[in-house]
């Protein structure tokens, strides 16, 4: 009760000068004199500006408190030894062998200031070497993604995605031989964006598609091209709708399509593909409650060949 009564004074003082101003001053400016004023009387003299400050703290301490935002680093690394009874996960021969893996997930990010670009790289990989006389098997993930705020209500953004897998599969004819074979393959992809945000809560996302996938010994390489539309409605704090509408486009580069009877065609095998989604969420007001999804799906695939 003894600061209110102290204080009450000054937020008088301080109504006056925002309703009338000060005289040869701006408002602001005689705003910080009146609290200098009001601080001095109740603390005396002893009120040390920021210069004072910074040399009693010390340049150290206070250029931590200014380090701007960098970039952070999340690293987790796993390894150790397992034994199965079919590795290859073969439907009538198997192979049982112990087997020493490793991987690693790591993720690169900055968090940005205001105006400044977000930015992330993620990185995943997976090591498989068997004991027995299996080929060893990876898998290597890499995605990085750059968005940047345009205007007052958009984004731009880049990602880009790259796997790389080198695997051994099973591919047992009868109970006799056991056949198997790998597939080692890069796969890529480049996506920009623009998302914009509306007053309603409503976003809309629009994305274009471009990659494609070479194999080391295979006539399956191919390219795809296409895009995304992406529009999202949040209701309520628990509510959302989201639509999302996807047109692919693959074409390969050396196998030819085929008809009805598995005849090789002339020319090179293309694909389209239409994809559409409407998903609807509601999420639970408590951490105990339940969370609910209802989707509808469309697909639709066309080739140049038989049209399966």
């Amino acid at each position: 009760m003894y600061l209110i009564h102290k204080l009450l004074p000054t937020i008088s003082a301080l109504i006056i000068l925002v309703v009338f101003g000060a005289h040869g001053q701006t408002v602001d400016e005689a705003l910080d004199e009146l609290i200098e004023e009001e601080l001095k009387g109740e603390l005396g003299e002893d009120i040390l500006s920021d210069g004072e400050l910074a040399e009693i703290l010390g340049e150290d301490f206070m250029a931590e408190l200014s380090t701007k935002p960098g970039w952070d680093v999340d690293l987790k690394v796993r390894t150790g030894l397992g034994h199965g009874d079919n590795v290859l996960y073969g439907a009538f021969e198997q192979v049982e062998s112990g087997y020493f893996f490793g991987a690693l997930d790591g993720l690169i990010y900055r968090l940005p200031e205001p105006g400044q670009a977000n930015a992330y790289i993620y990185f995943y990989g997976e090591h498989l070497s068997y004991f027995e006389d299996v080929d060893d098997g990876r898998l290597y993930i890499t995605q990085g993604q750059v968005t940047q705020g345009w205007k007052e209500n958009r984004n731009i953004g880049l990602m880009g995605t790259h796997i790389f897998y080198d695997q051994v599969f099973d591919a047992s004819a009868d109970l006799d031989t056991l056949d198997t074979f790998g597939v080692s393959a890069h796969q890529f992809e480049v996506s920009p964006h623009v998302e914009v945000y509306f007053n309603d809560g409503s976003v809309f996302k629009l994305e274009a598609v471009f990659g494609g996938t070479r194999y080391e010994d295979s006539y399956e390489d191919s390219n795809n091209s296409g895009g995304r539309l992406t529009f999202r409605r949040e209701f309520s704090e628990v509510s959302s709708l989201e639509a999302i509408y996807t047109n692919d486009h693959r074409n390969y580069r050396e196998k030819s399509p085929r008809d009805a009877d598995g005849y090789a065609m002339d020319g090179l095998l293309q694909f389209r593909i239409q994809q559409g989604a409407l998903n609807w969420r509601r999420n639970a007001s408590s951490p105990t409650g339940w969370n609910f999804l209802s989707s509808a799906k469309y697909l639709l695939q066309e080739d140049n060949g038989s049209g399966y």
